[in-house]
């Protein structure tokens, strides 16, 4: 459903911001699994039902449209704040939300209450994300992808466009982004000395903080890395998940691509058994799905977590693989340091690492990603490195400064021919070479310069 275009006011009831501030409020209130889903989901349902650009400005606004069909409204609109009238059924505000039992709340067909509640910005999103029975929460969501989202809003709406919802997903993560920017950060998420960690939005950094960490291990493997993602921008920043692609022979092409049944990318990077760090993708990726944890959400990783996918198992030729594989040391190592080197710049210690099988617990979504590496393991190792520890063989060795002389022979001087020269000698007359060799010159050339006291560096005074 979707309210038709008519009656105008000047300008909305409401603003956007407005709008979308309110659904991150409904979904904090209500406690939804996953906030920002639910927010998002609101936000391409709204546009859909009610958005409309009348002015050809190029914004889509939300409306909060009456009905004549609605009884309460035709025998008063102006008890009704509305800004413009549409005649889908008896759908009335910004999510057209029809009459009836399911929509009621109490408010059935007659009943003003209902039609308040449907009309009214804040009572309305309580509706779609909490009704009873119908509502987002009730009906169960997934919004880890523009399809997802679009399938769990379709499951409220019932609409006669099932597919419709779809367009409005980068409209509706871009107006979150821009929303949430101004909200206060939750005090929670400082650390104990009171420094503000994470990072919300698109890690546009990631070039530089691995380029630190890795060097030349690290590929930019698409120069337009930051232009590709899979719609919207990246939430709050949680950390990072890794993966396994299930294949050693996994392709940069593969990962930015994606396959028939998921789009691309699938992940910020592509780690590959050599130690390269292939970097992909900037925005969200189809890397985490269905899924939760404790602190992340549900089914939000994609816009929560950076994704790692590192290309292992080998693959036989009749299929079939080992899937005790020990892994490469590069590989490892990369994984560890890029990790540790994302965390450290979000302020985060190694619990803000999981692996994929840490994330899909759950029937019908279980996964073993990375497959046998031991997480616990894996994140002591993060740790390690965020602690600054130095991992034997890994690093070039350090050579130690050469031991002071006991006679302070100056460091850049041989000390065998400093001694000779400055030595004296019983078969010199106890004489130093210098002070023999000035008297044979005098002998020679006639000159008296022997047991003379002068010396400079340079030229011939």
């Amino acid at each position: 459903m979707s309210f038709i275009m008519s009656a105008f006011a000047a300008r909305p009831l409401h603003s956007r911001e407005e709008f979308m501030a309110t659904f991150i409020q409904v979904a904090d209130e209500l406690d939804m699994p996953d906030k920002r889903g639910a927010a998002v989901c609101a936000g391409m349902c709204a546009f859909q039902e009610a958005g409309a650009d009348p002015w050809k400005e190029g914004i889509r606004h939300i409306w909060t449209p009456g009905n004549q069909a609605d009884p309460c409204y035709a025998a008063n609109p102006d008890a009704y704040p509305h800004d413009s009238e549409g005649d889908d059924g008896k759908s009335t505000g910004p999510f057209q939300q029809q009459m009836g039992a399911n929509w009621g709340w109490g408010g059935n067909l007659g009943d003003p209450e209902g039609t308040r509640k449907r009309m009214d910005m804040y009572e309305s999103t309580k509706l779609f994300m909490g009704h009873p029975s119908s509502g987002l929460k009730a009906k169960g969501y997934n919004a880890s992808n523009a399809q997802t989202a679009n399938d769990s809003i379709q499951r409220v709406q019932g609409s006669s466009f099932p597919n419709a919802y779809t367009q409005w997903w980068d409209e509706a993560n871009r107006l979150y982004d821009q929303v949430i920017r101004n909200i206060p950060e939750n005090p929670d998420s400082s650390t104990p000395g009171g420094n503000t960690v994470g990072f919300t939005g698109d890690p546009v950094w990631l070039e530089d903080v691995l380029r630190e960490a890795l060097g030349d291990r690290l590929v930019v493997a698409q120069p337009d890395w930051k232009e590709r993602g899979t719609g919207g921008q990246m939430g709050d920043i949680w950390g990072v998940l890794i993966h396994h692609t299930g294949n050693d022979r996994e392709t940069v092409a593969g990962i930015r691509d994606g396959r028939p049944d998921l789009a691309g990318p699938l992940s910020q990077c592509l780690i590959t058994p050599d130690g390269k760090c292939h970097l992909v993708a900037v925005g969200p990726c189809n890397h985490a799905g269905i899924g939760s944890y404790p602190g992340v959400g549900t089914n939000n990783g994609n816009q929560r977590l950076i994704g790692f996918e590192c290309a292992w198992p080998t693959i036989r030729a009749d299929g079939s693989y080992d899937p005790g594989q020990r892994w490469p040391d590069a590989q490892i190592i990369t994984m560890r340091d890029a990790t540790a080197a994302v965390l450290k710049k979000l302020g985060y210690d190694s619990a803000h690492c999981i692996g994929h099988k840490e994330w899909a617990t759950k029937p019908p979504n279980v996964k073993w990603d990375p497959g046998n590496i031991d997480m616990p393991w894996f994140r002591g190792e993060v740790q390690k490195d965020l602690d600054g520890f130095i991992f034997p063989g890994e690093h070039p060795p350090v050579v130690d400064p050469p031991a002071t002389s006991p006679i302070s022979i100056p460091p850049d001087y041989d000390q065998n021919t400093y001694l000779q020269i400055n030595g004296r000698w019983e078969m010199l007359g106890w004489q130093t070479p210098v002070e023999t060799l000035a008297e044979l010159r005098d002998a020679i050339t006639g000159s008296k310069d022997a047991g003379k006291s002068g010396f400079k560096l340079g030229a011939k005074p």
